[in-house]
């Protein structure tokens, strides 16, 4: 215990009444005020630390917006694959379908939304014949994912290019899969640049000329075709 008042100061308690307590008092109080600043420091440094981290990290999962019509869209081979992405990234529900596996991992959607076609190594590589018996081969596991993921649509989009062999060679029994959801289709379908190769563009028309067929005969309800080599020749470079 002190013996006099120099060693006592006055301080303001916490009812804002002043009182006297030790120096020693004062200094033990003053080392538990730095060290609950300094935990708290370290927490807040913690916490922004995790918030960068947590900013860096790509978004998983984006939220369903409100819409008037509910829309599932189907992205099958590379091309249509990140059509579908890009539905995706703008609150639709999406699936993804490809027989190359390493076209299918980029895409940035949950995997259960993903539906790989083990069936030929690498994928179609650009052959119709090959991309329609894929689909064929795994038709039950293609409508099980279209109805598992699209219960609640409305209309079904089937997003495609009519360059590659996946997307271009299963058009014509995708569509005829995605109708027995007995819903609306509508096709956004893509030709290749101006640049590519005779095979490509070989696949480009006889793909259009059946989606062209199936649009007459409504079971398409529309096809949507964007002309890649109309817009190279608009936006050079």
């Amino acid at each position: 215990m002190p013996k006099n008042d120099e060693d006592r100061v006055v301080v303001i308690d916490v009812d804002g009444k002043p009182k006297k307590i030790s120096k020693r008092e004062v200094a033990k109080e003053n080392e538990k005020l730095e060290q609950a600043i300094k935990e708290k420091k370290t927490k807040l440094k913690t916490r922004k630390k995790q918030k960068t981290e947590e900013s860096k990290m790509p978004v998983m999962l984006v939220e369903q917006q409100d819409r008037s019509i509910n829309i599932g869209v189907v992205g099958v081979g590379q091309c249509g694959s990140k059509l579908a992405e890009e539905f995706y990234n703008r609150g639709y529900n999406t699936v993804v379908i490809n027989t190359a596996l390493q076209d299918l991992k980029p895409i940035k959607i949950p995997e259960g939304q993903k539906l790989f076609l083990d069936y030929s190594l690498g994928g179609a590589a650009k052959d119709l014949d090959t991309g329609q018996a894929a689909v064929e081969t795994y038709s039950g596991a293609v409508v099980k994912h279209l109805k598992d993921n699209f219960e609640d649509c409305e209309i079904l989009l089937l997003a495609t290019s009519g360059g590659g062999g996946t997307g271009s060679g299963s058009a014509e029994v995708m569509v005829e899969l995605m109708a027995g959801l007995d819903k609306p289709i509508s096709v956004l379908y893509v030709l290749p640049l101006g640049s590519e190769d005779t095979l490509a563009k070989h696949n480009a028309i006889q793909t259009l000329a059946k989606l062209a067929k199936l649009a007459k005969s409504d079971v398409i309800n529309s096809l949507i075709v964007i002309d890649n080599a109309k817009i190279e020749l608009m936006f050079p470079g």
